[in-house]
């Protein structure tokens, strides 16, 4: 069933929201909290302690959850789609930088820098080195043995 506020469950039920509160503080209406504190009752647990709920105020209630909910959820939306975005700007940053720290390692070693349109997969990951059959051989070593 629904979770309804302090509120919106006053409404459903055609009581104050003091009478609400009353009954919540003397534990004869069981509720949940929210991430911020906030108590949330489920519908089951009004009818439980009340009976029928209100017909005029249900509608009154979906309403109200009708003209919220696609605010939130297209600011949520904005939200996720500019940490996504900054998210996607940082990596690229990063490739660029690793590519680049790539490309002067391969200098080092006198071996040509591929483009990025020249790049494919290279042979060596699927199969050994023809002279020794031993993957560990495709490795460059760059720490010299003393």
């Amino acid at each position: 069933m629904a979770i309804h506020n302090v509120t919106d469950s006053a409404l459903l039920v055609k009581k104050s929201r003091k009478t609400i509160q009353r009954y919540i503080a003397n534990g004869k209406l069981t509720v949940t909290r929210d991430h911020l504190g906030n108590p949330q009752i489920d519908t089951a647990e009004l009818i439980r302690v009340f009976g029928k709920l209100s017909q005029v105020s249900q509608k009154k209630i979906v309403k109200k959850s009708h003209d919220v909910a696609p605010t939130l959820s297209q600011q949520n939306n904005d939200d996720r789609i500019n940490k996504l975005l900054s998210a996607v700007e940082r990596l690229e940053g990063i490739v660029s930088k690793q590519s680049e720290q790539i490309a002067s390692l391969l200098k080092l070693e006198n071996k040509p820098v591929k483009q990025e349109s020249e790049k494919s997969a290279p042979d060596n990951l699927t199969t050994p080195s023809k002279a020794s059959g031993n993957y560990l051989d495709d490795i460059p070593v760059f720490l010299s043995k003393k």
